[in-house]
């Protein structure tokens, strides 16, 4: 593999290399070849990969099978075992060829499944995941109806002229998604089952069913030049009539401020079913530099795509954020996440990456040791690739 691999047919190849190299070891192990599993841990696809919609396998797969075809035409001819990825599969098969006996083939030298950080980090990453998924559920069972303290806040919609302009409108979500978690009593449903809704126009009462909250914030963002226009609308599950509606037209300096008042709003309006809600801000911004906090949510959004050029452009943006605001710490977080799920799915050296990650979420910490991604962030570093 490693002369095919080193050969003019792969030479600057990096995706069919990386992709034959994968599916050989897989095989050596024993282990199944199934196209989500090669979208997420080879072509760098989200976990919730559908094949039936991005077909970066099946394309990798006929370009693989071209080079191999190529190679054993020139270089590999004389070479005593074939490898071939048969069509149909992502399995790959293994011929010693007429002119060598077959039991003087031996498999080429690999490194131990168990040793090999490529196979292993991947599964062992989701292990984690799905393991604090449970523990989490076991703590908090899931109600049999939603009660009156529970919320979704839906990806606000970007009617900006400029499209580009949807980093902001699914940052300032996120803040809020932020914000109301601090309130106490209050459930509010994670960031991920909410963005399942992005792009869609979902009736309120199913969001309500499917997510099991009685209430469903939503809302707009149309950002121009200095000024904002953030429209907000709070829904109740039960019959989809709105509790509570405002539009705020404000300036773009004022956008923690507004932030915390509409977060605040939604308290008041919840409030004969929220108890315990704390009488500080919601909002507390880690910079007052806006243009910091511009680039951070650039970061964020091109990280929240999970691909190798996302991570990449994140750690572009969040390095220019750390370079307005040396002290902003969520910034040195989300660098941290991009080079750990850069090394982990191994788009860049484990070895270069992951202390990277280190250093980055140890600075973080240091700037704000309450900041809990912060804590996530070193988490999965000595998880994934201390083994602590």
């Amino acid at each position: 593999m490693d002369k095919i691999l080193a050969s003019n047919a792969f030479a600057g190849a990096e995706r069919p290399g990386r992709f034959l190299r994968f599916v050989v070891e897989q095989a050596l192990a024993g282990n199944q070849l199934k196209e989500t599993l090669l979208g997420v841990e080879v072509f760098g696809r989200s976990p919730s990969y559908d094949p039936r919609l991005d077909g970066v396998v099946r394309v990798e797969a006929v370009k693989l099978r071209s080079r191999l075809k190529e190679y054993y035409e020139t270089e590999g001819a004389g070479d005593p075992v074939r490898i071939d990825l048969p069509k149909g599969g992502y399995l790959p098969s293994f011929e010693a060829l007429p002119t060598q006996p077959a039991e003087a083939v031996a498999a080429p030298p690999g490194r131990v499944w168990w040793r090999d950080w490529r196979v292993i980090a991947p599964p062992l990453a989701l292990a984690v995941i799905v393991a604090g998924y449970l523990l989490v559920r076991k703590s908090h069972p899931r109600p049999a109806s939603p009660d009156s303290s529970s919320i979704a806040v839906l990806p606000f919609v970007n009617l900006s002229s400029d499209k580009e302009n949807e980093y902001f409108s699914d940052g300032l979500t996120d803040d809020l998604i932020d914000a109301l978690t601090k309130v106490q009593g209050l459930r509010v449903v994670a960031r991920g089952s909410a963005f399942q809704f992005k792009g869609k126009n979902p009736d309120i009462r199913a969001v309500g069913r499917q997510l099991n909250v009685a209430t469903v914030l939503e809302g707009s963002v149309q950002r121009s030049g200095g000024r904002l226009r953030i429209t907000a609308q709070l829904s109740s599950v039960a019959d989809g009539y709105h509790v509570w509606s405002e539009t705020y037209d404000r300036r773009l300096a004022d956008v923690f401020a507004v932030q915390d008042e509409i977060s605040r709003a939604i308290v008041a309006a919840l409030e004969v079913r929220v108890a315990g809600h704390p009488g500080g801000r919601l909002v507390q911004s880690s910079t007052q530099d806006l243009e910091a906090y511009n680039l951070y949510l650039q970061g964020r959004f091109h990280l929240n795509k999970w691909r190798p050029e996302g991570a990449r452009k994140g750690i572009e943006y969040f390095a220019q954020a750390i370079a307005k605001d040396p002290g902003y710490a969520p910034a040195y977080t989300g660098m941290a996440d991009c080079y750990t799920w850069l090394g982990v799915f191994g788009w860049s050296e484990v070895r270069q990456a992951m202390p990277q990650a280190r250093q980055a979420a140890n600075r973080a910490l240091q700037l704000d040791e309450t900041l809990a991604a912060a804590h996530v962030s070193l988490g999965y570093v000595k998880a994934l690739y201390d083994w602590d």
